[in-house]
């Protein structure tokens, strides 16, 4: 057993972060620190990986839109002196002149610009897709067959952006905290370890991608970084709808500044996908007060006081 400094990932004030790294099949694991290294990856072989792991398909990542797809063929054709620019339901390419000694710029030229067409018409465009060109000519030079070929290409393909916010996503759903405000490393609880080891494990076999995982047990440290990072978490939401029921109380108010009527409150539906979220915040604080062996008393009065508000708000607006 040694120990990890990670210091510059502890808590908000820059307070100490140290894990205790310890053997994975130890009794006194706690959970793990992981963090990711994300490729860009073939869509299809991730879901055969997925299919041959057992796993709900429906949970890998949404395929690029055709919105999406289409940017990411245009910029894959970026070059020093061919730039895009977003046009109206589309890009164009344009390349930059330079004067002969290559000190200035002398012009610029839109070599073409491609665009998608409406969804009602399906892909009744160049090759079969929704891509349609101007000038139409444009469709047949050796550019605008790049950028078909890589529109077909990255409509199968995931960024490596989309792996990361996936695998963000997949932790946050494991109840992960992380340890510094701009993320990039998360605490797992142990209760939700096999679950995420199932997961990376379909991840490292339909891809290039990798999840690093780093056991770690109680330390003082520890349970201090870990504690911040739920109470931040819990807090930040807890303010976000305090906010939300301060909007709703000043659209029933009257003699409102111009301003406050501008804010203009949540509806039904949105309170009530608040409460869902509080409902879960609570079961995920149980889990880390039962981890930690500790009680987040004031964090939990003052979500109750913002369930209470949001108990009445619903009722409010379902009667009106």
């Amino acid at each position: 057993m040694h120990a990890i400094d990670f210091n510059n990932i502890g808590s908000a004030n820059g307070g100490g972060g140290e894990f205790v790294a310890v053997d994975a099949d130890a009794a006194s694991e706690a959970g793990a620190i992981v963090y990711f290294r994300c490729t860009t990856t073939d869509a299809d072989r991730l879901l055969a990986s997925c299919r041959a792991s057992g796993l709900d398909e429906e949970k890998l990542p949404e395929l690029p839109s055709r919105e999406v797809a289409l940017h990411r063929a245009c910029d894959a054709q970026k070059a020093k002196r061919r730039l895009i620019r977003p046009v109206d339901g589309g890009w164009s390419i344009v390349d930059e002149y330079v004067t002969a000694d290559g000190e200035e710029l002398s012009g610029h030229v839109v070599k073409m610009t491609v665009k998608l067409l409406p969804k009602d018409q399906g892909s009744s465009g160049v090759g079969g897709t929704p891509l349609v060109f101007a000038p139409v000519e444009a469709e047949y030079t050796e550019l605008g067959a790049a950028i078909v070929a890589e529109y077909r290409v990255q409509l199968k393909k995931y960024a490596a952006a989309d792996i990361s916010m996936w695998l963000v996503r997949l932790v946050e759903s494991l109840h992960a905290v992380s340890p510094r405000d701009r993320g990039g490393f998360y605490f797992v609880p142990k209760c939700s370890l096999e679950i995420l080891r199932r997961w990376t494990g379909m991840l490292h076999g339909g891809s290039d991608s990798r999840v690093m995982s780093i056991p770690a047990m109680r330390s003082d440290e520890a349970v201090e970084a870990i504690l911040d990072a739920i109470t931040r978490e819990a807090e930040a939401e807890a303010e976000g709808m305090e906010n939300e029921l301060a909007a709703i109380a000043e659209s029933e108010g009257e003699g409102e500044s111009e301003a406050e009527a501008r804010r203009k409150p949540i509806g039904r539906r949105a309170i009530q996908s608040r409460l869902g979220r509080l409902q879960g915040l609570g079961g995920k604080l149980g889990g880390y007060e039962d981890l930690l062996g500790v009680k987040l008393e004031e964090v939990r009065a003052r979500l109750e006081r913002v369930r209470a508000g949001m108990v009445v708000a619903h009722i409010a607006a379902t009667e009106a």
